[in-house]
C-alpha cells in the first residue's frame, strides 16, 4: 500500500454497523476525542495568551461572558447535532438519496436558525450581562460587552462549521473534522498572538481571531465535503427542501437545542452567583471570577474523553438504528459506559493533582493575578465535583444514544431538571448554608456542588429513558431471541 492509499484509508468513513463494537466505538471516537482536545488547546491557548497580556478586568470580562455565549450558541449546536442523527440513520439504512436530502435540509435550517440567533443574541446582550450581575458601571462591563458583541456577529460561521463536522461524522468520517480543527487551532493561535501581542487590540483581538478562524474553517470544511463525497455534492435546486422530512429534523434537533440552551441558562445563573462573591469582598483582583473562569477552561479539557465517547455514540447509534442492528446499540451502551467510567476515574486523579498549590491557574493567569483567594475559589470546584465526575460521562452517553434512536424527550426532560437543580442551588444554597454570611467559604463550596448534583439528576433521567426505549423495547428482545 503506497502513501496515497494509506492517507486515503485514514480519511475513509467507518461503517459502524459492522465489526467489533468496542473497537468500532474506540476507533471512531479517537478523532473526535482529538478534535475536542484541540478545541481545548485553542481555548486554553486563547485564555493563556489573554491571561498573560491583558488586565484582570479584561480577563474577567472574557471569562464572565463565556457562559452567556452558550445560551444562544448551544441552541444552534444542539440543533445541528440532532439533525445529524437523521443523516446517520439514513446512511446506516443505505439510503443515499435521503442522506443528500438530509444534508440539504440541514443547510437551510441552520441558515434560518443562525440568522434568528444572531439577531436575538445582539439584541439581548445587556439583558444577558444583567443575568450575571454585570451592568454599566461595573469595571468589566465594557470588555464583556465588546467580546460578546463580536462573538455573536460570527454565529452563522460557527453553526455551519458545526453542521459540516457533524454531517461528516454521521457517515463515519470522524478524521476529516479533526484535520480541519487542527488547522483552525494553529490559525487561531497565530491570530491571537498577532492581534493581542503585536497589534495590542485587547479583547477585540481575542474575539476577532475566533471569528476569522471559524469562517475559514467552515468554508474549507464545506468545500472538502462537496469534493470528497457525492452525497454532499448539492446544487441550488437541492435546497428546495421537503418540509415533511425537514420536520423530522426539527423534531429531533430542536429539543436537543433547547436542552443545550437550557443548560447554558443554568450555568449563567451559577456565574452570576460567583460574581456576587467578588462584589461582596470588593476585591479589585476579582479572585472568584478569575478562579472560576480558569476552572471552566480546565474542566472543558478534562471532559474531552467522556464527551468524545458520548459524541461517537450519536453516530454509532444512528447508523445501527437505521440498519436495524438493535443489539449493537445495546452492546454499544454497555461498552461505552465501561470505557467512560474507567477514564473518568483516571481524570479525577489527574484533576486533584493539578489542584496542588493551584498549579492549573498558572496556565490561564499571570502570577500577578494569582493569590490565595484565587487559588481557593479555583480549587473548591474540584473538591466538590470531581469524586463523582463519572456521572457527567454517563450523561453524555445517555443523551447521545437517545438522540441517535430519535428519542429526544428524555434528554429534554433531563436538561430541564439539570437547569432546575443548578438554579435552585445557585439562588438559595449560599444563604441556606450560612444565613449570616451567604458569601462565606462554606457557601461557595456548596455553590460549586451545583454541577455534580445536576449531572446526577440528569443521568438518572437519561438512564431511565435508555431502560424504557432500549432494554424494554420489543425490538431488542426479538433480536436477542434470534
Amino acid at each position: 500500500m503506497n502513501i496515497k492509499e494509506r492517507i486515503r484509508k485514514i480519511f475513509s468513513p467507518i461503517d459502524l454497523t459492522k465489526g467489533n463494537v468496542t473497537k468500532s466505538i474506540i476507533i471512531f471516537s479517537i478523532p473526535i476525542l482529538l478534535s475536542l482536545i484541540f478545541q481545548q488547546v485553542y481555548s486554553i491557548t486563547d485564555a493563556a495568551i489573554a491571561g498573560q497580556n491583558l488586565s484582570a478586568n479584561e480577563i474577567a470580562g472574557i471569562s464572565d461572558v463565556g457562559c452567556l455565549t452558550y445560551i444562544v450558541m448551544d441552541f444552534g449546536f444542539g440543533c445541528t447535532s440532532g439533525f445529524s442523527a437523521i443523516t446517520a440513520k439514513a446512511f446506516g439504512a443505505n439510503k443515499m438519496d435521503d442522506v443528500k436530502k438530509s444534508y440539504s435540509i440541514q443547510i437551510v435550517l441552520t441558515f434560518i436558525i443562525g440568522v434568528i440567533l444572531t439577531i436575538i443574541g445582539l439584541l439581548s446582550i445587556d439583558s444577558l450581562l444583567g443575568f450575571i450581575n454585570i451592568k454599566k458601571g461595573n469595571p468589566v462591563y465594557e470588555y464583556g460587552f465588546t467580546y460578546i458583541f463580536i462573538f455573536f456577529c460570527g454565529t452563522l460561521a460557527q453553526l455551519f462549521y458545526n453542521l459540516f463536522s457533524n454531517a461528516l461524522r454521521s457517515i463515519g468520517d470522524s478524521t476529516t473534522p479533526l484535520l480541519f480543527l487542527i488547522c483552525s487551532v494553529i490559525l487561531n493561535i497565530i491570530l491571537d498572538a498577532a492581534f493581542i501581542i503585536l497589534f495590542h487590540w485587547g479583547v477585540v483581538g481575542v474575539a476577532v481571531a475566533t471569528i476569522i478562524t471559524q469562517v475559514i474553517s467552515a468554508v474549507a470544511c464545506f468545500i472538502y465535503a462537496y469534493k470528497r463525497y457525492d452525497v454532499f455534492r448539492i446544487s441550488i435546486k437541492d435546497l428546495n427542501i421537503d418540509w415533511k422530512y425537514a420536520f423530522e429534523h426539527i423534531k429531533n434537533g430542536v429539543p436537543l437545542g433547547l436542552q443545550f440552551s437550557v443548560l447554558a441558562f443554568g450555568i449563567i445563573i451559577m456565574q452570576g452567583a460567583v460574581v456576587n462573591f467578588d462584589i461582596a469582598s470588593n476585591d479589585p483582583t476579582q479572585p472568584a471570577q478569575l478562579g472560576y473562569g480558569a476552572v471552566n477552561k480546565l474542566i472543558g479539557a478534562l471532559m474531552c474523553i467522556p464527551n468524545g465517547i458520548g459524541t461517537a455514540m450519536l453516530s454509532f447509534t444512528g447508523q445501527n438504528y437505521g440498519a436495524k442492528q438493535y443489539q449493537r446499540v445495546r452492546e454499544g451502551i454497555k461498552k461505552s459506559t465501561i470505557i467512560t467510567v474507567i477514564s473518568c476515574f483516571i481524570i479525577t486523579i489527574i484533576s486533584l493533582l493539578l489542584c496542588i498549590n493551584g498549579a492549573f491557574l498558572y496556565i490561564f493567569l499571570s502570577p500577578s493575578n494569582i493569590n490565595s483567594q484565587t487559588i481557593k475559589y479555583g480549587t473548591y470546584y474540584f473538591y466538590a465535583n470531581m469524586p463523582l465526575f463519572f456521572t457527567l460521562g454517563l450523561l453524555f452517553i445517555g443523551r447521545n444514544t437517545l438522540q441517535g434512536i430519535e428519542k429526544p424527550t428524555f434528554p429534554f426532560i433531563a436538561g430541564v431538571l439539570e437547569l432546575v437543580v443548578r438554579v435552585l442551588i445557585s439562588l438559595y444554597i449560599p444563604s441556606l448554608v450560612n444565613p449570616s454570611n451567604p458569601t462565606s467559604d462554606i457557601s461557595y463550596f456548596f455553590l460549586m456542588s451545583a454541577d455534580v448534583l445536576a449531572w446526577i439528576t440528569a443521568s438518572i433521567i437519561l438512564y431511565v429513558g435508555l431502560i424504557k426505549n432500549v432494554y424494554l423495547n420489543p425490538l431488542y428482545k426479538i433480536e436477542k431471541k434470534k
